[in-house]
């Protein structure tokens, strides 16, 4: 099962997605709400590690090769949700990431870098 890099983040941005519901109008004109899921979706993740050596750069890079872009999931370390109090209360320990884009890479004096990852939630895989 392939992991994230073990890189402690200088920053990160969580936007906590919203449960699958659609609703649609009753007979006599009220709100009516469908829930379609068990854990809610869309959760996106934004981590940035700031001026950073060629030697994590490629280890992102790499990462992201071996996940072909966003078309294979895979887990992020602990590391990543260092300082929160636990990663379980955001997303399910074992739950899984996307790429949503490629890695944004700012060069910088001195062979250090600047290097944002945007994810997207795609589930824990088990049934609710």
């Amino acid at each position: 099962m392939e992991v994230f890099p073990a890189i402690e983040p200088s920053d990160r941005s969580f936007d906590m997605g919203d449960f699958p519901t659609t609703t649609a109008a009753s007979f006599n004109g009220d709100e009516v709400r469908f829930n379609h899921g068990a854990e809610a979706v869309d959760h996106d993740l934004t981590i940035t590690f700031l001026r950073r050596s060629d030697s994590v750069l490629e280890q992102i890079r790499e990462h992201y090769r071996g996940q072909s872009g966003g078309h294979v999931s895979f887990q992020l370390p602990p590391i990543i949700w260092q300082g929160h109090s636990t990663d379980s209360d955001i997303v399910p320990i074992i739950g899984r990431w996307k790429y949503a884009g490629a890695p944004e890479e700012r060069h910088r004096k001195g062979g250090r870098h600047d290097i944002v990852v945007r994810l997207q939630y795609v589930g824990s895989g088990i049934a609710a």
